[in-house]
This record gives structure tokens, C-alpha cells and sequence, in this order.
């Protein structure tokens, strides 16, 4: 069962350069050290909800921490 970093998160961490609050950074490095798999979410309650430059940036933080980001669930596509 792959995690879920929601796209929230981006905003959050260019809000607070200091990594507090969500996402928890120390999560996400133990989370890609035990071999955890990823999603990428996305809080549609808006249109802008669903910039691909936020999912983009997403992706790439999670893989900058060795986590593996997945598109789909095995045996669902």
C-alpha cells in the first residue's frame, strides 16, 4: 500500500524554508529507508489544485529522499 504526499505539501515547504510542520521530512526519509512506495495526491478543491509543476516538484522531492513514486497500484492500471 503506497503512502500519500499531497501536493499540499509543496506549498507548505515554499511557505516554511525551514521544513516544519507537513510534510515531516524525517517521516518521508524513514518511510523511503523501510522501502515505502509513494503516491502523489492532490486536495482538489480548487483548479489550481492541479498545477503539474506542483506534482513535478512533489515527485522530485520524494525521489531526492530515495523514495520510490509510483503512478498507478499494481494491478489497477
Amino acid at each position: 500500500m503506497p503512502l500519500e504526499y499531497n501536493l499540499t505539501g509543496c506549498e507548505k515547504q515554499r511557505n516554511d524554508p525551514r521544513g516544519l510542520g507537513y510534510p515531516c521530512r524525517r517521516f518521508w526519509e524513514m518511510a523511503a529507508a523501510e522501502g515505502c512506495t509513494a503516491i502523489v495526491g492532490v486536495d482538489a478543491h480548487v483548479l489550481p489544485a492541479f498545477a503539474w509543476k506542483d506534482y513535478e516538484e512533489g515527485k522530485a522531492w520524494l525521489k531526492s529522499l530515495g523514495m520510490q513514486v509510483i503512478d498507478t497500484l499494481p494491478g489497477l492500471a
